[in-house]
């Protein structure tokens, strides 16, 4: 039987699988697409490549291939050593669609209600604190950005609209929320009477 001259690549695979999402291959373009997710200074990869029956590629499998350019060659040789053919390889790196608050810290708060489903935030502050200029910390999802933006001191005595700008431009209005709290005080008096300062809007479970 004759050496064959296909010079096709079947798979092409990377190891990172959270920094791939997914490969196209078009053996009549011979070009292989990487739809990458940005994660971190991704510039090299180390594809696994499956051939045609007896064929070699050059880069080899497994060989470190820098992508920061945006597109390299690979050379495939069929297995009868003469047949020749070059493939494209190109790099796509896809926008992210997410505008998710992670994290929304300020001083006072331990941890700020994060309701993901109807984009709310609630933050519980001790009463007489100050909510005229509050300093903000968040976290929103990868290349997201936000108005106002994290650092920037915010009044909340009312409801404070920030809205959440995706990489791929998707928008979304998160509405944050101030709750002042007052503190749980119970106190006893010469009869032996107790009395509880309780806040309306709040449940309270007693055990005793």
């Amino acid at each position: 039987m004759p050496a064959s001259t296909e010079t096709y690549i079947l798979s092409f695979e990377l190891a990172g699988e959270d920094q791939v999402d997914n490969v196209e291959i078009d053996t009549d373009a011979h070009t292989v697409t990487l739809n990458l997710i940005p994660f971190g200074s991704l510039t090299t990869i180390f594809p696994e490549i499956e051939l045609s029956f007896g064929a070699s590629i050059t880069p080899a499998s497994g060989e470190e291939a820098d992508i920061s350019s945006g597109s390299f060659t690979y050379t495939v040789t069929a297995e009868d050593g003469i047949t020749t053919q070059d493939w494209t390889i190109s790099t796509n790196v896809l926008q992210s669609s997410e505008t998710d608050f992670l994290v929304f810290e300020t001083p006072g708060v331990s941890a700020a209600q994060i309701d993901a489903d109807n984009h709310e935030i609630q933050l519980f502050f001790p009463e007489g604190t100050d909510l005229t200029a509050v300093p903000t910390l968040i976290e929103l999802s990868r290349g997201a950005s936000s108005v106002p933006a994290s650092g920037v001191a915010q009044d909340f005595t009312a409801d404070v609209n920030y809205t959440v700008t995706a990489q791929d431009g998707t928008e979304q209005v998160w509405t944050v929320t101030a709750i002042t709290q007052r503190p749980f005080i119970t106190t006893w008096d010469s009869s032996g009477e107790v009395t509880i300062d309780m806040v309306s809007g709040f449940n309270y479970n007693f055990h005793y």
